[in-house]
């Protein structure tokens, strides 16, 4: 996991090297991954994700410069909208837990004769 020393020292380094401010915040913004926007683990969870979702989603109208995506705000809104959807899609998948095949479990009339 990045943690936030190691972005502060990665900022000072480009800085010091002489690399374009906005080429700076775009690497900064791009250590926000989804390993720092923890897994949804039950429904309370979700709600509250899909609150905070919601209320930057809104915050960040079509008056946002076309490069907000590129944000640290940006790649947050992006972190939260991923947990969300990787819920959603668990919640949907039906839980099925294998049945081992056991001759038991297999139809007379499909069974095979043992020689």
């Amino acid at each position: 996991m990045v943690t936030p020393v190691f972005i502060e020292k990665l900022k000072q380094v480009l800085e010091t090297s002489g690399v374009p401010q906005a080429d700076v915040l775009y690497v900064v913004a791009s250590c926000w991954t989804q390993d720092q926007v923890p897994e949804i683990q039950n429904e309370v969870q979700y709600r509250q994700y899909f609150r905070r979702w919601h209320t930057l989603n809104a915050a960040t109208n079509a008056s946002e410069p076309p490069n907000f995506r590129r944000s640290r705000e940006g790649m947050y809104l992006d972190c939260l909208g991923a947990r969300l959807i990787d819920w959603e899609e668990k919640q949907r998948m039906p839980t099925m837990s294998p049945r081992p095949c056991s001759p038991l479990t297999i139809k007379r009339s499909n069974r095979r004769k043992v020689l």
